[in-house]
């Protein structure tokens, strides 16, 4: 476990995606960042293939992933270099926001897509709850925003599961809510900001070949004492239970069948 995990969303978004993922030959992890998922997904794959756009993220991943059953490369969603049909699913876990045309890496996942595969996207939800970015909550209402909280990662857009499934347009097998308002508390966005320099390996994503890998890897492995996890699931089992039919959510998740 990393501290990362102890983030509700992140521990929320690597558990919903590990269900779906039902031990296909050859996986996809498009926008694999650190590697991190891979780290807990790979006993889920065959094969898996996993890339990124930042090369200092493909060096931590090989590091933290040595693994001869994973193959890394420098590259982006909007031209994979494999031929039609060759995965049996691919997971792009919050990846689509942060692409000025998703519409090219989203027709380029699904060509790569074997029929039948299942394609897994997470993406953050354009129906945020109050709680996780009040600033924005009301700005986006007036039809305006700021920079900062659920807009301050780089996102060029949220979605809402219908703009995500029009845009895929693939048989839609599973919509989920990830996090609602009592997450939006405990993880609100503008702390969850300053808390990346802490918990994620290249925070401002300058694509710099990180020099500490060992303290890297060491920090993955690293167990949080058992009462910090007990609060956190105990925080995530109150958030479902109180909104499990909310569509009011931080992120969503959809998987497609080809």
């Amino acid at each position: 476990m990393s501290l990362k995990e102890l983030a509700p969303t992140y521990h929320t978004r690597l558990t919903e995606v590990a269900k779906e993922i039902n031990n296909p030959d050859k996986l996809l992890n498009a926008g694999c960042g650190d590697g991190l998922f891979d780290y807990f997904l790979k006993k889920k794959a065959k094969n898996l293939v996993s890339f990124d756009i930042n090369e200092g993220d493909i060096q931590i991943a090989k590091a933290l992933n040595p693994d001869k059953k994973i193959t890394y490369y420098i590259g982006t969603a909007e031209k994979v270099p494999y031929n039609s049909d060759t995965f049996d699913c691919i997971i792009c876990v919050d990846v689509l926001e942060h692409i000025k045309e998703d519409m090219r890496a989203i027709k380029e996942l699904v060509r790569v897509l074997k029929k039948k595969g299942k394609l897994i996207i997470t993406v953050p939800s354009k129906n945020f709850p109050l709680t996780y970015d009040p600033i924005n909550y009301v700005l986006n209402r007036m039809g305006t925003k700021l920079r900062i909280g659920i807009w301050g990662w780089g996102h060029e857009r949220l979605y809402t599961p219908k703009e995500l499934a029009n845009k895929v347009n693939l048989k839609i097998v599973k919509t989920k809510y990830l996090s609602h308002p009592i997450i939006g508390i405990v993880e609100n966005s503008y702390v969850n900001s300053l808390l990346q320099r802490f918990t994620k390996n290249d925070p401002k994503n300058q694509a710099k070949i990180n020099k500490n890998i060992d303290k890297i890897k060491k920090s993955v492995k690293y167990k949080p004492p058992k009462i910090l996890i007990k609060i956190r699931d105990l925080f995530i089992k109150l958030d479902n239970k109180i909104y499990a039919r909310s569509k009011k959510s931080i992120g969503i998740l959809l998987v497609f069948e080809k």
